[in-house]
């Protein structure tokens, strides 16, 4: 599939046609087009780039979130040892990447394995993108997950605009509920948090973890501060925070040196992406 691609783009060239999409082409002195033929896939890194990265220089989205992987980058922003190519939830916040990109299914590359569960469409189709590397992009002090604590990318009933700081959601409202975003006794605090484990009350029951309970699947690191707390990184069917392996390589989560990344042995020090 990649390599069609890449033949294909230069017989677009060679048809006057330049600007298929996949195609990674750029002008020499002389102003003729040429196609990068290192650079297989066309999402802006280089072979060499992703083969020293760990991500698939065939395979312009490698983790699969909506985000091709030059645009995702290879930096690790929320430090949790997967570069932002390879990992669907690059600042953490609960909320995933493509969504937070405003990212819609008729956006995907044939490359993004949509049945992984690592991209989810936006709801509202970029009317309310948010900074995928800023875990609260309005500066209010209330991570973007917690403000769409079902993490669809739109303002739902009962949840505040993750883009607007002067949107909070109040501690409780005045019928105790937690279902009024207007924040009404100006109080300007966050959604409660019953068992201060990070993550929302709203969140718990979006996301199937135990209000209550600090660390739902016992692998001594609470839910909140599990990385990549909703994705299901393994595909064992079981999100992070409900996974007492995450990355499905025998040592428990909060023995294991790599969380996110599978190396039984504990021999990556630091972690490698691969």
């Amino acid at each position: 599939m990649k390599g069609v691609r890449v033949l294909l783009c230069v017989l677009g060239l060679l048809v006057a046609v330049p600007s298929l999409p996949g195609c990674n082409t750029f002008r020499d002195t002389d102003g003729i087009e040429l196609v990068d033929l290192n650079d297989e896939d066309g999402d802006g890194l280089s072979d060499a780039q992703e083969l020293a990265s760990g991500t698939d220089p065939a395979d312009i989205d490698s983790d699969d979130d909506g985000v091709f992987d030059g645009d995702d980058g290879l930096q690790d922003t929320d430090g949790d040892g997967l570069i932002n190519a390879l990992d669907p939830d690059s600042d953490n916040d609960g909320v995933l990447d493509g969504t937070e990109g405003g990212r819609s299914i008729a956006d995907l590359d044939d490359d993004t394995e949509f049945l992984r569960g690592f991209f989810v469409p936006d709801a509202d189709e970029d009317a309310t993108a948010t900074d995928r590397l800023n875990p609260d992009s309005d500066g209010d002090g209330i991570d973007d997950g917690a403000e769409d604590p079902n993490g669809n990318g739109r303002v739902d009933a009962g949840e505040s605009d993750p883009n607007d700081r002067n949107d909070p959601v109040e501690l409780d409202d005045d019928d105790g509920n937690n279902d009024d975003n207007n924040d009404d006794g100006n109080d300007g605090l966050p959604p409660s948090d019953e068992d201060g484990d990070g993550l929302t009350d709203q969140q718990e029951v979006f996301r199937g973890t135990r209000g209550g309970n600090r660390d739902t699947d016992g692998d001594g690191i609470e839910d909140g501060d599990e990385p990549n707390w909703n994705v299901d990184m393994d595909g064992d069917g079981s999100i992070n925070a409900l996974d007492a392996d995450s990355d499905g390589d025998g040592v428990d989560d909060g023995a294991d040196n790599c969380i996110l990344i599978a190396n039984a042995d504990q021999s990556d020090n630091p972690c490698v992406s691969r």
